[in-house]
């Protein structure tokens, strides 16, 4: 498995030779970790997760992972790049990094405000198309205001 957890020093360790995760999987092992017999259920959670509501049909909201205090993700040691996609991480704590430090490893968090999965399976009817629409005015207004206000 890629991903090991301390349980005792709250670090979600990336083991050699993985670099490129997406938050589902990440959010997956956690879950899975918060379960075993016998670290797992011995120690405060480690992740909550939000998202992956239908905003139309077809399209969803991405996962957003909040790792909670004091768990962290470390990479293995080296000099690489490294990335984390397809999702949101944050941590419960705003003045918390949910990347710890490794010398020589450059993480990339691909984050995304409006993160959406769009499942195709073929042409858009009328109504669907009508409702991504809308979905998608309503966003761009939203944002047109927030930027009025600011």
């Amino acid at each position: 498995m890629p991903i090991e957890f301390d349980f005792t020093t709250s670090i979600i360790n990336i083991t050699s030779p993985t670099t490129d995760l997406t938050v589902q999987e990440l959010y997956d092992a956690c879950r899975d970790a918060e379960n075993t017999l016998y670290e797992g259920m011995a120690y405060a959670g480690i992740v909550e997760g939000s998202g992956k509501e239908e905003l139309a049909p077809g399209v969803y909201q991405g996962i957003t992972m909040t790792l909670l205090d004091p768990w962290q993700i470390k990479y293995w040691a080296g000099f690489y790049k490294a990335t984390i996609s397809d999702g949101n991480i944050i941590s419960n704590r705003p003045d918390r990094v949910v990347i710890n430090y490794t010398a020589g490893v450059q993480v990339i968090l691909l984050q995304s405000v409006a993160s959406t999965i769009v499942i195709t399976g073929g042409a858009l009817t009328p109504e669907e198309h009508d409702a991504l629409l809308l979905t998608l005015n309503n966003t761009k207004n939203i944002k047109n205001a927030v930027t009025t206000i600011l």
